[in-house]
């Protein structure tokens, strides 16, 4: 898998649109100017935002091919922003995006360069390579750096590419792409998961796995941080949930009290090293709700319960307790985005 990576990443290679403006490098009013306020470019599907000059945002665009999500084409810089998709099988791990970063450097360079740069940094507490080369333009056009960055996430390698003829570089180093660079925040995408009807879904980040139907759940997926999925029961056909009422709406305290106990009971006969457990009345998305959790040995769990239409759905987290602090803004997202 690393070496069919290093085989299609576009790293070190001029396409013909960033190769043709580098013959336009002469003309004077097309410049960027280093005097510029920076505003926010926040692309939501890839989960990318950076700082950039303003004349960025109003000139960028997307290519034709979709390609670079970015990309913003002056006479003397230009701007790239790639995203390769990843499939399930990329850099879950560290050992993984050590061996492709590994390999990344090995084919830096170019024969029409020179090497200035070539090592793995942090960028938004993520390992990233970063290769600066000077390029030997074609004739009659000035020679540029092209100063790029190499990270990975779960779902995608994202490369940020700057070219600057190089007689400009430093100036436009030192005023404006550091501050750029270092504002770059790379987010979690997100996808829509749903049981096979459609009719029950949520939002989970875009890497869990969809496994289909497990247990009794009709949807079952994970990914390195939790598992994840959605169950319904018919409560007539299953005695297990026929202490539930039709409805969880406008309960008494009594009636509350009284559910409460019944929900401890039956989760300790099924889990005999539960701990921690508790009940919570609640309202998700204008729909009330139980939300259950416990621990158990390592493990935390997290289930919202609801009643409807004479089914019991759960929408269920676990996930180890560990975890717990990193996924709160996960799991409060995707219980938001419950629906029915």
């Amino acid at each position: 898998l690393v070496a069919a990576m290093l085989a299609f990443i576009p790293l070190n290679v001029c396409n013909p649109t960033e190769a043709a403006v580098q013959t336009e490098m002469s003309v004077a009013n097309n410049q960027v100017s280093v005097q510029q306020s920076k505003q926010l470019f926040n692309d939501e599907k890839n989960a990318i935002s950076m700082l950039m000059p303003a004349s960025f945002l109003t000139k960028g665009e997307h290519t034709p091919d979709n390609k670079e999500i970015f990309q913003v084409n002056y006479s003397n810089v230009q701007m790239f922003i790639y995203v390769t998709p990843i499939d399930k099988s990329g850099p879950n791990s560290a050992k993984f995006i050590d061996e492709v970063l590994a390999g990344l450097k090995k084919i830096a360079a170019r024969k029409d360069a020179e090497l200035l740069e070539n090592k793995i940094i942090k960028l938004d507490g993520r390992k990233t390579l970063h290769v600066v080369q000077k390029i030997n333009a074609q004739p009659k056009a000035p020679d540029f750096i092209m100063d790029n960055y190499t990270l990975f996430t779960p779902n995608d390698m994202i490369d940020f590419r700057f070219n600057i003829e190089a007689g400009y570089y430093e100036k436009f180093k030192a005023s404006t792409m550091n501050e750029m660079i270092a504002s770059i925040k790379i987010g979690t995408k997100w996808k829509r998961f749903a049981t096979p009807d459609n009719r029950y879904s949520y939002e989970l980040p875009e890497d869990v796995y969809n496994a289909g139907a497990a247990f009794d759940h009709q949807m079952l997926g994970s990914n390195d941080d939790m598992m994840t999925g959605i169950m319904v029961q018919k409560i007539a056909d299953n005695p297990k949930y026929a202490y539930y009422p039709q409805s969880l709406a406008n309960l008494s305290a009594a009636e509350q009290a009284d559910l409460e106990k019944k929900i401890i009971k039956q989760l300790k006969s099924e889990v005999r090293t539960a701990r921690n457990i508790k009940n919570e009345f609640t309202v998700v998305n204008n729909l009330p709700c139980i939300k259950t959790s416990f621990d158990d040995v390592t493990s935390h769990s997290i289930a919202y319960v609801f009643i409807q239409d004479g089914n019991y759905i759960s929408y269920d987290y676990i996930f180890n307790a560990k975890l717990a602090s990193k996924l709160a803004p996960v799991l409060e997202r995707s219980v938001n985005s419950i629906k029915f």
